[in-house]
């Protein structure tokens, strides 16, 4: 990728769902040498993927190795308290501290005491603790005393979803010599934590030395590198013969990094006496490393999946150049892999020479930019002066990085004309054409580029702006110029021009209560191409205050045209490629375009990759667009069809620009903020002895559709055209929406009932104490009658071939029970496990139980466990879990999360400090909304970014979601509706009772109240 790799972009993709993204991003971090990145490289030691947590910890030790901190005051602090009188009720509240790095450094400091009485506390505390950093700690800290009592309290850990943890129990008993260890080894000795499974084999060794050695062989052949990384310490460890031979021939395999941690290994057995390694490290101090035989870079260019055949090209460049150059060219002729092919044309450049220039010339022309541009890199390696002509044409292609690649090459022989393509690229809006001008630029790197540079902070977007500076910084270390460049610039931005500010907190000031930060934040989110800036530029068209309303309608407008352009000049090149098609010498300049459109159309019929081959065509065409409409410009177009397109692209031009200017005119404050305040204050008492009178005027149509004087109903659902009704009394009742006339009532005899369900034209009741009743929607005659194992915990789910029940069955823990819908007999048993069981959700793979402070998915269909994930507190059960997509959103303290269908965080954003939310999430559209405290807020689904937060008044009591509209009861008769699309709001109220329970529908809401049961009349938004 030729783009430049910032550290503020490294940080980002350490967001990303792509493990490869995640691994480069922390090795790039890691290379930055700086130590502020070490708390970013620590979170990643906790990442889910064993290859990001091994670069990030070899990124935290690279780092830490070039610095010594010194003592922090906390630090000083805990060793004094490690002295012989050892305060218990002290420790107790260090190891329970909120901060979680500081329980860490708690734990951390018993390990000076002697006392065998703060035993006591850190078991206490280990049992308890949610943390798994923390969790681990507390492990090494109880195993310090090697209790033989405490094998049962450190076994219960060999399971722990996190891998540090596991590793630490398994250190902690193999320590015991218990033979009771053994027996609970063995599903670690597979386990995909490397060191877990590194330790598991060591303490395996002390039972079956045989077996461990077959594993520390795997691990030795693994192709992970953290696999064998862990496989040389486990070696190490055994230190017998068989290791030592094992060891040299990793010393022959392995390069890089880990070949010195091969001989220190072999170094170290030989000190301990151990002869074969003596032996293996002096045969390897005289032979020199075997390169890659040609035969085996030969099968592994052919072999699956496609990132070894990278590998292997790697590989072939190690071998004599006629080999490599031979065996590159035979790959090339029958690869078919995009990412395959623009690695060999890069890497038959570098081995080449005249024989290979036509070769290349002919990929200059591929449907696929990665191989374009890296066919230019490979011309660029031959050095030979023939190549100009053939990569000067690729200065006008539309993609960024073959036009930055091409000027760079032209730059040796023609330099005006490739730094007119760059200032061209530089000055662009398109910020990936500026990125990759910015790359030529730094790699020429020539006196010539610092004028360029220059030019380039004149680029309206900030964000180029700063990448500029950046690599007048970077130059000027050798450059003069380009040094006092930078201090300039740098020096006039110091009030904070050069700010870069991130869009979530962009989109968190758009909810100020100053409308002069707000107009500020709006601005700046003009540069933003993402599309949540756009939408929250266009619900800020709706602002209270009317300069920010002008200025958003202006930002908004704007926007929208050049979407009509982007449009306009697709369907310019759509109809520029038909009549290329038509008649093939139209346009003959532009034939390139024409067959590149071509080739990926081919590729989509053919079956391959849809979304790189839809990508392509669409590139191709959007190109073509923009050039036919530079050679309108110019004369050069006739055809009827396509002028009338030209002028379209015209006009909407025009109108921008005319925007544009008129954007630049100050904006003035609103008139009536230079009206006096008694004038205001006389207009107000009008309005309120007005809206007196109005409300004294009899409403000929009050909010009441209808009401029952029953007995307050607890439980409200509404079905098709029933409204079902739960009663504290023991009853099911069917209620008409229509009219609230009761077509059929029930008396199934339990006072405690969930909420009815309506499925599979039958009715599901359920009572606390495991009774299961279901009546028909029809007729109200019960069909069926189960009494289930154990506590029915919430209201169960239905699907077409089953129902699923979550209950409570001492001493086992919690179960989702499958019944037959129609018959109640029991199909199947999913154990949950232990905990507080409170909520169920059914995705249309997988059933998803909450227990306590874990989520435990279960596939549907073979009952299997597919995930389970622990949050650090209890998750929300009202109204629990729900479904986004594929992903699953909870809550669990104050941290609100979506997790991907393999149970992976996604991400998570944790609220500030205070009480957690009381209900949510909720799901609508493309956001998500949770209640905290007395507000409802919203959060993108993407990527749970704050969107807005509306007030909910004095209480926010039975928050239901209906379609788009959110409700509650602000207060006792009241009850508040959201649309929280638009932000509309309105107010039912002027009906008697206190509100006890909500549901709603399109057509009505309904209340259920200490004077009966009311269905109200759905307000018009405010």
């Amino acid at each position: 990728m030729q783009e430049m790799e910032t550290r503020d972009r490294y940080v980002a993709d350490l967001a990303s769902e792509m493990e490869e993204v995640r691994k480069f991003a922390v090795i790039g971090l890691t290379q930055s040498g700086d130590p502020q990145v070490l708390p970013l490289l620590e979170r990643m030691t906790r990442d889910a993927s064993p290859a990001v947590r091994y670069f990030a910890r070899v990124g935290m030790n690279k780092i830490r190795q070039e610095r010594v901190e010194p003592k922090g005051d906390w630090e000083r602090v805990l060793e004094e308290a490690a002295g012989d009188d050892v305060d218990l009720a002290g420790w107790r509240r260090l190891l329970t501290a909120p901060d979680s790095e500081r329980r860490v450094e708690a734990a951390v400091a018993t390990f000076k005491l002697v006392d065998p009485a703060i035993y006591v506390v850190l078991a206490d505390r280990l049992l308890d603790e949610p943390e798994p950093r923390v969790k681990a700690t507390l492990v090494r800290a109880v195993a310090r005393f090697k209790r033989p009592d405490s094998f049962e309290l450190l076994a219960r850990f060999l399971a722990d979803p996190d891998g540090r943890v596991r590793a630490n129990a398994i250190e902690a008993l193999d320590e015991l010599a218990d033979p009771r260890l053994k027996p609970l080894l063995e599903p670690r000795l597979e386990d995909s934590d490397n060191r877990t499974r590194g330790n598991a084999l060591r303490a395996l060794a002390r039972f079956d030395r045989s077996r461990a050695m077959k594993g520390a062989e795997a691990m030795a052949t693994a192709p992970e590198v953290w696999m064998r990384a862990t496989a040389i310490w486990l070696l190490g460890q055994l230190g017998d013969d068989d290791s030592a031979h094992l060891l040299r021939r990793m010393l022959r395999k392995e390069t890089g990094e880990l070949q010195p941690k091969v001989r220190a290994a072999l170094e170290l057995l030989a000190s301990r006496g151990c002869k074969a390694a003596a032996a293996a490290l002096d045969a390897t101090t005289s032979e020199p490393p075997a390169p890659p035989a040609a035969a085996e870079v030969a099968r592994r260019l052919a072999a699956e999946p496609f990132r070894d055949r990278i590998d292997a090209v790697a590989a072939a460049l190690e071998l004599p150049a006629p080999e490599a150059l031979g065996l590159l060219r035979d790959r090339l002729a029958v690869e078919d892999h995009l990412f395959v092919i623009a690695t060999l044309v890069k890497a038959l450049g570098k081995v080449g020479g005249p024989d290979e220039v036509g070769l290349l010339a002919g990929y200059l022309q591929h449907a696929d930019a990665r191989v374009r541009a890296n066919a230019i890199e490979g011309l660029a390696a031959t050095g030979l002066p023939s190549i100009y002509s053939l990569v000067e044409p690729l200065l006008t292609d539309p993609n960024n990085r073959v036009r930055a690649n091409a000027a760079r090459v032209v730059a040796a022989k023609d330099s005006d004309r490739a730094f007119g393509t760059l200032k061209e690229m530089l000055l662009a809006p398109d910020p990936l054409l500026a990125d990759s001008a910015l790359f030529a630029l730094k790699e020429i790197g020539t006196e010539q580029i610092v004028e360029i540079l220059e030019i380039g902070l004149q680029n309206k977007s900030q964000e180029i702006q700063l990448k500029v500076l950046k690599v007048l910084e970077v130059l000027g270390r050798t450059n003069k110029l380009a040094r006092e460049l930078h201090e300039k610039y740098r020096e006039r931005g110091v009030s904070g021009r050069w700010t870069r500010d991130s869009l979530p907190v962009l989109l968190l000031r758009m909810n100020d209560t100053d409308p002069q930060i707000r107009l500020d934040a709006l601005e700046k989110l003009a540069e933003f191409p993402d599309a949540r800036a756009r939408n929250r530029i266009r619900l800020a068209t709706k602002d209270r205050d009317a300069r920010v309303r002008v200025r958003a309608e202006a930002i908004a407008a704007e926007t929208d045209l050049e979407e009509k352009r982007r449009g306009l000049i697709a369907s310019l090149g759509l109809a520029a490629y038909k009549k290329m098609k038509e008649a093939p010498d139209f346009l003959p300049e532009l034939a390139t375009f024409r067959d590149r459109i071509r080739d990926a159309s081919q590729r989509l019929d053919r079956g391959e990759d849809v979304v790189d081959s839809i990508s392509l065509r669409r590139e191709q065409v959007h190109g073509l667009g923009e050039r036919v409409l530079v050679l309108f410009q110019s004369g050069k177009v006739d055809d009827p069809g396509l002028k009338d397109l030209c002028q379209a692209v015209f006009s909407i031009e025009l109108e921008r620009d005319n925007r544009r200017m008129r954007a630049q005119e100050p904006l003035r404050p609103p008139f009536w903020e230079s009206v006096p305040p008694m004038v205001w204050g006389a207009l107000a008492l009008a309005v309120m002895l007005m809206a007196a009178a109005w409300l004294l005027v009899p409403s000929k149509s009050g909010p009441v559709l209808w009401r029952k004087g029953r007995a307050p109903a607890a439980r409200l659902a509404p079905a098709g055209e029933f409204l079902l009704a739960a009663e504290p009394g023991g009853k099911v009742i069917a209620y008409r929406k229509k009219n609230g006339g009761v077509f059929w009532e029930a008396s199934p005899g339990r006072r405690e009932m969930h909420a009815p369900v309506a499925a599979n034209d039958l009715v599901y009741v359920a009572g606390d104490s495991g009774t299961l009743l279901a009546y028909r929607q029809d007729t109200g005659e019960r069909a069926l009658s189960v009494q289930v194992p154990g506590q029915i915990l919430a209201r169960p789910e239905a699907a077409p071939d089953a129902l699923f029940v979550l209950v409570s069955t001492p001493p086992s823990g919690v179960s989702v029970l499958l019944l037959d819908p129609h018959r109640g007999t029991l199909l199947r048993r999913d154990e949950v496990g232990p905990g507080e069981g409170q909520a169920l959700l059914l995705t249309p793979v997988t059933e998803v139980a909450v227990a306590g402070e874990r989520l435990v998915a279960i596939e549907r269909a073979s009952g299997k466990k597919l995930w389970e994930y622990r949050g650090e507190a209890p998750f929300l059960p009202a109204p629990g879990p729900a479904a986004l997509g594929d992903r699953v959103v909870a809550i669990a303290g104050r941290s609100v999360m979506a997790l991907d269908p393999m149970g992976k965080l996604v991400w998570s954003q944790t609220l500030a400090e205070g009480e957690p939310p009381t209900a949510g999430p909720y799901v609508v559209g493309n956001q998500i909304a949770f209640v905290w405290g007395n507000k409802l807020h919203l959060l993108s689904a993407d990527g749970g970014v704050p969107v807005a937060s509306h007030d909910l008044g004095r209480r926010a009591a039975f928050p239901q979601v209906s379609g788009e509209r959110f409700l509650w009861s602000p207060e006792r008769s009241a009850i508040s509706l959201l649309w929280l699309q638009t932000g509309k709001s309105a107010l039912v109220s002027g009906f008697e009772g206190e509100v006890l329970d909500l549901a709603a529908d399109a057509e009505a809401i309904y209340a259920s109240t200490d004077k009966g049961l009311l269905a109200l009349r759905v307000p018009e938004p405010q």
